[in-house]
């Protein structure tokens, strides 16, 4: 999810020293990784360099843009579907965040339309909102079936 938010440039530089932090904790050692956890998050330069830096240390690839926005896609359909945020800020959240930035994500087209028809049509919000989970299920289950 961070090298998503990095590549779809949702990632404030800022967040890099407590992102590495946090990652140490977690297990993860490298480094770049310790010396971008005691970096000061003033100094954006450094800290970018040392976040690009732990990435290779540690392995990790970073995805291509469209599978960037598909897993933030997959998460605010996963946070709908928990209940933690509503259908329509999840629709309006995919469309905003991830549509408008990469439209050839075509499967995500539907989140478009039932957002906007949410917003017009007040008498229909219920119908709407369950057209958006049945979407968010759907989308979450395409993500089940490429693991498989």
């Amino acid at each position: 999810m961070i090298l998503a938010r990095h590549v779809l440039g949702f990632l404030a530089v800022e967040e890099l020293p407590r992102i590495a932090l946090d990652a140490i904790l977690a297990g993860y050692d490298s480094p770049s990784l310790r010396q971008l956890a005691g970096t000061s998050e003033h100094d954006k330069e450094e800290a970018n360099r040392l976040f690009a830096k732990s990435i290779r240390e540690l392995g990790f690839q970073v995805p291509p843009a469209s599978e960037a926005g598909l897993t933030l896609a997959r998460n605010t359909a996963r946070e709908v579907l928990s209940g933690a945020i509503t259908p329509y800020d999840g629709a309006k959240l995919i469309w905003d965040r991830v549509y408008t930035r990469l439209p050839e994500l075509k499967q995500l087209r539907l989140f478009v339309g039932l957002a906007s028809e949410y917003e017009d049509d007040i008498k229909h919000r219920g119908e709407y909102d369950r057209q958006i989970i049945e979407e968010c299920r759907s989308l979450v289950g395409q993500e089940m079936k490429k693991e498989i």
